[in-house]
């Protein structure tokens, strides 16, 4: 260690070096490329809208409820990107029941840009008449934000407005109450609609009870499907094509989907984009689900035991314990909408992924993380994570990386020599899952994963466990 030490010290060194020499100057500001999504407007043929009636209603309801508050009514519409919240806002925004019950309607593309003098500038000209004003025709960034916040109220004072807040990503409270309270002028019944990723966006915002917008029915997605696979009525002359198209349809949910070409303003980058904002920590955490079984319910216990053998939580703060930077975790990822039928009962938290969100995992965890699907399949050299998917494989020759961290054996795992060979040739495992293998005993060898943080032994057919278990001086989990 002291030899690979001085190593990277000369290294380093070199470095600071060829920064010296070159002139090279230190730059602090963050340069990662993240994808933007496109701006968003009103505009929508309704004959576009598949399977939404259902949504729309209860937004059109919630929208037209006059309540005994005169405080302003927020409504959000949360779900995963991609989900249709955009296009659901459009189509209740250009209903004409709302022309008739709102003086003003005004549609606001947010995206990532919460800053106050932006949105009041956006508001300002979607709520202004089709004939430019003075201010209108003025440099907006020479007006200082006293005069547009006094042009504002001016304009929504006494109102009945909807305004339509699209792809809301601002968690900021202080940043949503200075603008609220701007546009807190209004006449009484009118109403914010919020479209947002973030169910911690949505819980801040509103002030009514949030809209989940779950998935289409297969009868619906078969629509869509039809509707870009056709000309209109072509379908009906095609039925063998039909079936071939239900058989697509079921199959949108595979991994294999991401690898074709993307177009940047489709549903998967969408989906992607949300991964982009997470911080470097969560992306990690994320990666971790690419190991599990798609559709399998999940529960905190056991993955973030794993996210603590390998080293991905962060530091506790004063004040915090592992327990507590383990469920903030989950409800982060929730709270942007990675998680489904998330279920916090107190001792423990239950969720699934959505089909698409595991296939992003298997997606950004490629380079390090592998599934290992079919017999004789390689295990790839880089890969330091790994989740063996049948037992059949166990039979196969596998050339198993010394550089893996973990490995999940499968049901009903028996293979002795594969485990030898494990045990033996990874002694840098952090950890090890044998849950629901055959195994009635472990090797000795075992003991000598000095590093084995997490070691999963449930529902096995073990009769004892070998005594040098004791030696794993850094086992955290014995899961029994």
């Amino acid at each position: 260690m002291a030899h690979q030490i001085k190593d990277i010290n000369a290294r380093l060194t070199k470095v600071a070096a060829d920064r010296h020499n070159f002139g090279l100057q230190t730059n602090y500001s963050d340069t990662r490329v993240v994808q933007k999504r496109e701006l968003t407007h009103s505009h929508i043929n309704n004959s576009d809208v598949i399977g939404r009636k259902h949504d729309k209603q209860i937004i059109i309801d919630l929208l037209l409820q006059d309540g005994d508050d005169k405080s302003l009514s927020v409504i959000p519409i949360v779900g995963m990107g991609g989900m249709g919240k955009t296009t659901l806002a459009k189509s209740v925004f250009n209903d004409e029941r709302l022309g008739e019950a709102f003086q003003k309607k005004m549609w606001i593309c947010v995206s990532h840009d919460f800053e106050l003098k932006h949105l009041l500038v956006k508001i300002l000209n979607s709520a202004s008449d089709s004939s430019p004003t003075t201010l209108q025709q003025e440099n907006f960034q020479n007006i200082d934000i006293q005069q547009l916040q006094n042009h504002l109220r001016n304009t929504l004072a006494d109102q009945k407005f909807l305004l339509v807040l699209d792809d809301v990503w601002n968690e900021n409270q202080v940043k949503w109450e200075e603008l609220k309270d701007l546009i807190q002028v209004c006449a009484k019944g009118s109403k914010v609609l919020v479209t947002t990723r973030s169910h911690k966006t949505a819980d801040m915002m509103s002030t009514n009870t949030s809209h989940i917008l779950e998935g289409l029915s297969q009868k619906d997605s078969l629509s869509v499907f039809v509707k870009w696979a056709f000309k209109e009525g072509e379908d009906k002359k095609h039925p063998e094509l039909m079936e071939v198209g239900k058989v697509i349809v079921q199959k949108c949910g595979d991994s294999g989907i991401w690898n074709l070409p993307q177009e940047d303003n489709g549903i998967l980058p969408a989906i992607k984009l949300s991964y982009d904002q997470l911080p470097s920590y969560l992306k990690r955490c994320f990666a971790c689900f690419s190991l599990f079984e798609k559709s399998t319910r999940l529960n905190d216990f056991h993955v973030t035991a794993f996210w603590d053998a390998l080293g991905f939580l962060p530091t506790p703060k004063q004040g915090e314990n592992s327990g507590d930077i383990r469920k903030q975790l989950l409800l982060e990822l929730w709270s942007r909408s990675f998680l489904q039928n998330f279920v916090d009962f107190g001792g423990g938290i239950n969720f699934e992924l959505h089909d698409l969100v595991h296939d992003l995992a298997l997606y950004v965890a490629r380079d390090d993380f592998q599934r290992l699907n079919f017999q004789y399949e390689n295990i790839r050299e880089n890969v330091r994570h790994l989740s063996v998917l049948e037992n059949d494989l166990l039979l196969g020759q596998i050339s198993i990386s010394a550089g893996l961290r973990t490995i999940l054996f499968p049901d009903g795992a028996n293979s002795k020599p594969f485990l030898n060979t494990c045990l033996s040739r990874c002694k840098y495992l952090r950890l090890l899952k044998l849950t629901n293998s055959r195994y009635k005993s472990l090797p000795r060898s075992i003991g000598k994963l000095k590093h084995l943080r997490c070691l999963d032994l449930r529902r096995m057919q073990l009769e004892r466990l070998p005594n040098s278990v004791c030696k794993l001086q850094n086992l955290q989990t014995l899961n029994l």
